[in-house]
């Protein structure tokens, strides 16, 4: 029975978004900035764990490898996500303003999470789970990168609605750029590439510029 549930396509895909999900409920729950800092480097490292666990020994489910395609897609997103936020900048408290845990810990959470467990965890949920998934049960059975518009357009949104809600416009232009590259490819490693370039081009942002309420 355990052995089962361990090798069922919806463990390994469902728990580590679940684990993701779950500790950021506690990140948002945190009674302090210190703590919500270290709860999101505990995220990381627990999600991170689960997704090397269950995919290590199915390569065949990221299929695909490095595309410039996709170092241009991930730059496209990021000059849009730059220019969107640059208009609508995020409102709020500065919330590195209020921490004691020390800045280089805040940095390099964020640039570890931000550009190798996000990328690789939405990109199997939103783009490889949700656009098959939606197409068929069997979802396995479904070829990568498959066109359904229902499915392409619900993915897209609920990736979207995973953003804050300021950055909802910005994030599904990124949720239909990074999945009409997958369509077009069918390479899902140039997609987390492509994401991982967004976020790495943001981390920069944010660190060279100064924009903190980008990571509150």
């Amino acid at each position: 029975m355990v052995q089962a549930l361990l090798k069922s396509p919806f463990t390994r895909y469902l728990v580590p978004f679940a684990a993701f999900i779950g500790i950021g409920a506690l990140q948002t729950a945190a009674p302090s900035h210190d703590a919500c800092w270290l709860i999101y480097g505990v995220k990381m490292l627990v999600t991170g764990a689960l997704l090397w666990w269950f995919f290590r020994p199915r390569k065949e489910e990221i299929p695909g490898g490095f595309d410039w395609n996709a170092v241009f897609t991930g730059l496209a997103v990021l000059a849009v996500w730059i220019i969107y936020y640059t208009l609508a900048p995020a409102s709020g408290e500065d919330a590195l303003g209020l921490v004691q845990v020390p800045l280089f810990a805040v940095v390099l959470f964020k640039l570890i999470g931000s550009t190798t467990v996000v990328p690789v965890l939405e990109e199997l949920i939103f783009r490889s789970f949700l656009m098959r998934i939606l197409i068929k049960d069997d979802f396995l059975s479904v070829p990568a990168g498959a066109y359904k518009p229902h499915a392409f357009w619900i993915s897209a949104v609920l990736f979207a609605l995973m953003h804050p809600m300021n950055l909802w416009g910005v994030a599904l232009f990124a949720g239909v750029a990074y999945g009409a590259y997958f369509v077009k490819t069918k390479n899902l490693w140039g997609a987390v590439i492509a994401h991982a370039v967004t976020n790495l081009g943001l981390w920069l942002y944010v660190l060279i510029l100064g924009k903190w309420a980008l990571w509150s």
